[in-house]
């Protein structure tokens, strides 16, 4: 099995029981701390994954050498898509699958679309890529270019807890791509009335989403299902 794009790990490791002993996981991805997360990760739960440093562009595999290949929520960050693609197609064996995983359309995250709001306010984002893959069509489109066939996009949506309103906000701020220009225009003092004033804009939305004292924040994902 391999995982393109498969930051910190969690989703190799977490097929790994149901691959090993009788296949082998591997990982790449282009963050080399991302990957060295994974491997404390992985060596610490005695898991032997290969983890490599390479783009999605360009997979330094021999043809036909995995049975399955995820690609989880990393495809709309590619530089080129549909090369990316087209060597996830390549590195598969006649008739191996394919599980792609993006998130829809920006609209259907509304507390997303509240937090880039609020930061847009005060700085200029960085560019983030994550909601551009959200229509079916253009998935499927992506898809028959590289050469994929029996291709099914299937829309799922799934509530995660992310703890108190605060702990969320943080937590999304961190996941945000331009949380590493924020620390760098708000620093020392400048944060903390950037971080109350965030927490007064998001005030409602996260009220309407907090159940028992946790947010749910849900996130609406098309699954791509494709064979090679």
């Amino acid at each position: 099995m391999l995982d393109v794009g498969c930051g910190s790990g969690l989703v190799a490791q977490a097929v790994y029981p149901a691959v090993v002993p009788t296949g082998s996981v591997t990982g790449i991805d282009v963050d080399i701390g991302a990957l060295n997360v994974a491997k404390r990760l992985s060596a610490a739960n005695q898991m032997r994954i290969n983890w490599r440093v390479c783009p999605a562009e360009h997979l330094p595999f021999a043809d036909g050498l995995f049975d399955l290949v995820i690609c989880q929520a990393a495809l709309p960050h590619f530089t080129d898509q549909l090369q990316s693609l087209r060597e996830m197609k390549r590195v598969l064996r006649n008739r191996g699958r394919l599980v792609l995983v993006v998130f829809q359309s920006l609209d259907r995250h509304p507390i997303h679309a509240a937090l880039k709001e609020c930061i847009a306010a005060s700085i200029t984002p960085e560019a983030d890529p994550s909601f551009s893959l959200g229509s079916p069509a253009q998935l499927q489109n992506l898809l028959i270019s590289a050469g994929f066939d029996y291709i099914n996009i299937v829309p799922f949506s799934l509530a995660t807890p992310y703890g108190t309103p605060d702990a969320c906000i943080d937590q999304l701020l961190n996941e945000d791509v331009s949380i590493g220009r924020l620390r760098r225009e708000f620093q020392n003092q400048a944060w903390p009335d950037f971080r109350s004033s965030l927490s007064e804009h998001m005030a409602e939305i996260l009220e309407g989403v907090t159940v028992n004292g946790q947010v749910l924040v849900t996130y609406h994902v098309q699954i791509g299902l494709a064979t090679a």
